[in-house]
């Protein structure tokens, strides 16, 4: 079972954050992997693994906003008429 602590944070401009033309995310935390396997009250075997210092930025642009995913519906609402 990993262990995480990572947390999201976002920043930039409001408007544009609200209206989903520019959605700018900061990730940092850490995540921890682990296996131990017991053999006859005996550890036999341990694996570790896992980010010690996550920091990623993630930047979501749509040139038109709330319009780009209109197309999609669209779509989809064209599929399920047939």
């Amino acid at each position: 079972m990993p262990l995480e602590d990572v947390r999201e944070k976002r920043h930039g401009n409001l408007l544009l954050d609200v209206f989903g033309f520019k959605r700018l995310t900061h990730q940092s935390g850490w995540r921890f992997k682990g296996l131990i396997l017991i053999k006859d009250n005996v550890v036999v075997y341990t694996l570790a693994s896992g980010e010690p210092d996550i920091s990623h930025e993630d930047a979501n642009i749509k040139p038109l906003g709330p319009f780009q995913d209109l197309d999609d519906v669209v779509l989809h609402a064209a599929a399920s008429a047939h």
